[in-house]
């Protein structure tokens, strides 16, 4: 029987500091805003986001948790650069499509090249009345995985059971010879004792990582009358929203994605939902 159990935890070990984090694989999925009301003629057009690094910050930080043979530092992406990768997510980049398709704006983000100031917008020549575009105002990404308590977990598990089992090994090679009978029973009694303090460790370092994810989102909706030269409406669009995900955030580039895209969907809707109550306001203006 020991011997089996010796077997078993030399498999189990290298398992261990392979396991302590994994990529996010699963999206979460939100519904998506419908648009309920008839529109044929759109009275605006999107010219798209405006990103300005006046505005948000252009800095990354770090962030620092424990690893196996020393601090895992991951790069935390700046305000600026994050904001950039979101916008350039399949939802925020059918925004424009889907105002054209729902009769709200014409698409013209892909075809504007300004940079969305007074002065340019009294220039642009517009298909309607009205041009409209969104300004990122913040936009904070922030995350906390349990990655860092896998790795001291299986540290710890890792040391007991690599601790206790030169010990069992021992007990087991002498408890049949005459002259070590006693030694040999005390190395496997203390070998069992850290092997079996080790094995709780390893099941927790075996659990699969978790990533918490709090975003907040700030953005202005700006309409101007190509007809007095004047902004005529502001709108201020704020979104708030927080998951869990089976994964590490920093495993890789696809679980970035991946939460990036879950951000972009609440952002979508956010943004829709206004789009259809400012549309609504200007046909009964």
């Amino acid at each position: 029987m020991k011997k089996k159990l010796i077997l078993l935890l030399i498999c189990i070990l290298p398992c261990l500091f392979l396991s302590c984090a994994t990529a996010i694989t699963v999206g979460k999925t939100i519904p998506k805003y419908e648009i309920t009301s008839s529109y044929e003629n759109p009275k605006m057009d999107f010219i798209g986001f405006k990103i300005d690094n006046n505005i948000l910050s252009t800095s990354s930080s770090t962030k620092v948790s424990p690893g196996f043979w020393s601090p895992n530092v991951d790069t935390v992406t700046s305000e600026f650069d994050q904001a950039k990768a979101i916008v350039n997510t399949k939802s925020l980049r059918q925004l424009g499509y889907n105002l054209e398709t729902s009769g709200i704006a014409n698409n013209k983000a892909d075809s504007y090249f300004g940079i969305y100031s007074l002065q340019e917008m009294e220039l642009y020549k517009s298909d309607s009345r009205y041009a409209t575009f969104v300004e990122v105002v913040e936009n904070k990404l922030d995350y906390k995985d349990n990655k860092g308590a896998g790795v001291i977990m299986g540290a710890l598990g890792g040391g007991f059971v690599a601790g206790g089992l030169p010990m069992l090994v021992l007990g087991e090679t002498y408890k049949n010879d005459k002259y070590a009978q006693d030694l040999a029973e005390s190395y496997s009694v203390a070998g069992g004792i850290f092997t079996a303090v080790g094995i709780p460790f390893i099941i927790a370092a075996l659990i699969p990582t978790k990533t918490k994810i709090n975003f907040t989102g700030m953005y202005n909706i700006y309409l101007y009358d190509t007809q007095t030269k004047s902004l005529i409406r502001k709108e201020v669009v704020s979104v708030n929203c927080s998951e869990n995900f089976k994964g590490s955030y920093t495993y890789d580039d696809s679980s970035k994605e991946i939460v990036r895209d879950y951000v972009s969907q609440n952002i979508y809707n956010s943004l829709l939902q206004k789009y259809d109550e400012l549309n609504t306001w200007l046909k009964n203006r």
